[in-house]
């Protein structure tokens, strides 16, 4: 008798689409201008954390978020509907708690 075990790629642990809650939490310990500290972060690693997905690390651009679930694969990355908000953000304007929706890239 053979068994074949197939290797599913980290990133299909990942749904194509999803919403992340940002909060006042978030805004308050985010960071201007680090990719990898801002409340969009922390809220993308808020949310993997209780969806149980071990993760590397999260960054976040103005216009995509990149999960890295491990140092051996490409990062998934996924848009996000909140560019403006980012660079209010990053200018140290003030910014509100919002759900961001991430669809992922191709």
């Amino acid at each position: 008798m053979t068994i074949t075990t197939l290797a599913r790629p980290a990133s299909s642990v990942l749904p194509e689409r999803f919403a992340v809650k940002v909060t006042a939490h978030d805004i308050a310990h985010g960071c201007p201008r680090c990719a990898d500290k801002c409340p969009i972060a922390l809220a993308v690693m808020r949310w993997l954390r209780n969806q149980k997905i071990r993760f590397v690390t999260v960054t976040v651009t103005s216009v995509e978020v990149a999960i890295n679930l491990d140092w051996h694969t490409p990062s998934p990355r996924y848009w996000h509907d909140s560019e403006s908000w980012v660079h209010d953000f990053d200018r140290v304007n003030a910014v509100e708690p919002r759900t961001v929706v991430l669809a992922k890239l191709p």
